[in-house]
């Protein structure tokens, strides 16, 4: 635990040291808030709802989305995109070999505390889009944290078992990049898709439940136990693959060795 509170201190040490990177990023974001506050008022502009929601809810799902995404990119994603190129240049030892979980510390050792700027917008779209909607959250609030952490951790899991592959597969870098461009479902109301597209993403790629239903929970369209219920099914199911995957994963690499 020392070890790693020293990671995220050295880490706040060298991202500070580029702040007016950190002011531009948060800049850029701004922007793109602002584009993307203009496009959903176009498509609403001669309808109050569609499929249900109304802009000031497809707001609150929008906000959720950049705060998940962003909090992600902040703390696990560059530690997880690291793993393939240390198992390709076969250093994973010297992770193995420091006394702290290896898990936790790949998963943690490029934090990157420069980009909270970029979350603040996704806080601000969703404050808006409450506000829209006159919505009092009350205890809702405290279950759609507690449903976003767990959209967090099971998007995290999902992309460690991608970085996982490389055990396997010498280049795994292009699935990233297509993961990154299926989330872009995750901006738009899960109840939108139906057929086989829905139950592919509502499990073995569930891109849209990350956002859509903690956003549920918050606008008062699902109950938080159906959700919860359903978050912790996809939790340990992720879990038992990404654990297989690494175990597995390890003994490949040491008889590889």
């Amino acid at each position: 635990m020392r070890f790693i509170k020293s990671l995220f201190k050295l880490r706040l040490k060298m991202d500070l040291a580029f702040r007016v990177d950190a002011f531009f990023n948060f800049f850029t974001q701004l922007v793109y808030l602002i584009g993307i506050l203009l496009l959903f008022r176009v498509i609403y502009l001669n309808v109050n709802e569609i499929v249900g929601w109304n802009i000031g809810d497809v707001y609150v799902l929008l906000g959720t989305y950049f705060i998940l995404i962003e909090v992600y990119n902040m703390t696990f994603r560059g530690g997880i995109l690291s793993l393939p190129e240390t198992v390709k240049e076969g250093n994973l030892e010297i992770y193995l070999l420091k006394p702290v979980n290896t898990i936790a510390f790949i998963l943690l050792k490029r934090v990157n505390i420069g980009r909270v700027w970029r979350v603040l917008p996704g806080f601000i779209l969703l404050i808006y889009g409450l506000k829209m909607n006159d919505i009092h959250a009350g205890m809702n609030l405290v279950y759609y944290i507690i449903s976003l952490i767990l959209s967090l951790i099971i998007y995290t899991i999902s992309n460690f078992c991608i970085s996982l592959l490389s055990f396997w597969f010498y280049e795994v870098n292009n699935m990233f990049y297509i993961y990154d461009d299926l989330m872009e479902f995750a901006k738009y109301p899960d109840v939108i898709y139906s057929g086989i597209i829905r139950k592919v993403f509502m499990t073995i790629i569930p891109v849209i439940i990350f956002s859509s239903f903690p956003a549920r929970i918050l606008i008062g369209l699902s109950s938080f136990q159906e959700i919860f219920a359903y978050q912790a099914i996809l939790l340990l199911v992720f879990s038992g693959i990404s654990l297989t995957l690494w175990q597995r994963g390890l003994v490949k690499y040491q008889g590889r060795g």
